[in-house]
């Protein structure tokens, strides 16, 4: 009986090891899509339609007041 309880706690903390791996991969995957996002908003704060350096998509004309 002591060596299936044994083996019965082993296998579990295998798998709550294997769980805890897995949230912490996700968890990091999150925090770096959410450090991308705000690096991409700081960049972005400061932009203006009139900055000569946007590029708008292909077949979309500028107009530019003189």
């Amino acid at each position: 009986m002591l060596e299936i309880l044994n083996f019965d706690k082993i296998f579990s903390i295998f798998f709550e090891i294997r769980a805890n791996r897995n949230a912490k991969q996700n968890l990091e995957m999150d925090w770096s899509n959410k450090l991308e996002a705000s690096v991409a908003d700081a960049k972005a704060t400061n932009r203006r339609n009139e900055d000569v350096d946007i590029m708008f998509y292909p077949g979309v004309a500028r107009h530019y007041d003189k």
